[in-house]
């Protein structure tokens, strides 16, 4: 039998589960040349005056050509400021002790990242043309600059699901007008429909979890193998991508993170989008990894669910939070997570250690979309439940089941509830509220 948590395959009368116990090379972007201004009217006039001085006599000569040397140095003046305001700064890095962790096993390609984000801060920090037309994001291997937004479960340009949808079972993504979705009531199959629950289509018969998308691949763990797998959902091709057992795998920008639980260890990997470039980035038992701008927050669960984070490149590694971590996610530059011993929700700046109090609710299955956070409710039954983030006192419940394993994204909320006639039932329910389905 698979674990609903983790899909592990245990054997059967297994009481819980033997993995879990329970149940992203920037390019910079290129600096626009400056626009060469050209000279004014008065700089032409001058000129012309200048040459008719010169015609009158040998009297005006001396001062016609001071003049000229004065104007042509001050313009070289001007010129080299110009070209010393665009010189980028000088790559710099530098690696806490204690926690350090030197588990990578390419080097120098962590330096080339390092280089490449410093010179591209640099260089948007030049002075720019006015009217400058903005530029598209790059959309380039090894980009992790773009901060996730609001609605970053339904964006597809550069995080292929929420990190909360992908530690929760990865059950469903949205796309454009589509939801793809795991049906756990039909053999988790993959799945297809309309935002408004129309046209169901079936896309994939393989069962799988964790599903990510990115253009037009749906990248996925197949439950059977656990291998790492790339639908092209247009043509029908399926790739392995990595061929052996991994877990919760997360796409973002130009990587795909997962933990490989083929040996039971689940150290954290990355890899390139058609899989190659595989690079270790720390050992531990990670769950719930988030990948911010500049470092990597996860769980350790040998350590006791104590929270950790690490650089981008695997080292640097912190101890951010010395008690149990329940969840974590991140939006808009922030990291927010619950305390699993004492109750609450906590948030933090990413890249920083401190963190503050939001609420002292306590929730489990915590999952944050367009502003909303939704969470199980222990206090009440475990009924699902969502709070505005802007105003945590503003409560909705949504289903008074006791639910848990909550996706989120297109107007909907996926969760698990048990007490049913089949002990796998998920359900459907809409954002703002109505009745709950199953698909």
């Amino acid at each position: 039998m698979y674990c609903k948590y983790c899909g592990k395959q245990n054997a059967d009368g297994a009481k819980f589960c033997a993995a879990c116990g329970k149940p992203i090379t920037v390019v910079p972007t290129t600096r626009p040349e400056p626009k060469k201004t050209p000279p004014s009217k008065s700089v032409i006039a001058l000129v012309v005056v200048l040459v008719l001085l010169l015609l009158v006599g040998v009297a005006f000569g001396w001062a016609v050509a001071t003049d000229r040397i004065h104007l042509g140095a001050s313009q070289q003046t001007v010129e080299e400021s110009d070209d010393a305001g665009t010189e980028p700064d000088g790559a710099s890095s530098a690696q806490s002790e204690g926690y350090a962790d030197s588990t990578v096993s390419d080097e120098t390609e962590a330096e080339g990242d390092a280089e490449i984000s410093n010179d591209t801060s640099a260089e948007s920090s030049a002075a720019a043309p006015e009217e400058e037309e903005p530029e598209d994001e790059p959309e380039t291997e090894g980009s992790d600059a773009s901060p996730l937004t609001s609605a970053y479960a339904d964006d597809r340009s550069y995080y292929g699901n929420s990190f909360e949808n992908s530690s929760q079972g990865g059950t469903m993504v949205a796309s454009g007008d589509w939801i793809y979705y795991v049906s756990q009531n039909n053999n988790f199959s993959i799945w297809k429909m309309r935002t408004d629950g129309t046209e169901q289509t079936l896309v994939s018969s393989t069962s799988a979890r964790h599903i990510s998308m990115l253009g037009d691949y749906l990248y996925y763990r197949a439950l059977g193998t656990g291998y790492l797998h790339r639908l092209n959902v247009e043509t029908g091709s399926d790739t392995v991508l990595v061929a052996r057992d991994i877990y919760e795998p997360k796409v973002v920008g130009s990587y795909i993170y997962y933990e490989d639980q083929s040996d039971d260890s689940y150290d954290l990997y990355r890899c390139d989008l058609d899989g190659s470039n595989e690079v270790r980035i720390t050992d531990g038992v990670v769950f719930y990894c988030c990948v911010t701008d500049t470092r990597i927050y996860y769980v350790d669960t040998r350590d006791g669910r104590r929270g950790f984070s690490v650089a981008l490149d695997g080292s640097d590694k912190q101890l951010w939070f010395d008690g149990r971590v329940g969840g974590i996610d991140y939006v808009d530059g922030t990291v927010y997570f619950t305390d699993m011993d004492n109750g609450g929700l906590y948030k933090m700046e990413a890249g920083t250690s401190t963190y503050t109090l939001v609420s002292s609710m306590t929730m489990q299955s915590i999952n944050i979309y367009d502003g909303w956070i939704y969470f199980s409710n222990p206090d009440n039954g475990g009924a699902l439940t969502k709070a505005n983030l802007s105003n945590i006192s503003e409560v909705v419940i949504l289903s008074t089941a006791d639910c848990e394993l909550i996706n989120v994204c297109g107007g909907w909320v996926q969760y698990h509830a048990d007490g049913g006639p089949d002990d796998d039932d998920y359900y459907w329910v809409p954002t703002d509220g109505g009745a709950v389905v199953q698909f």
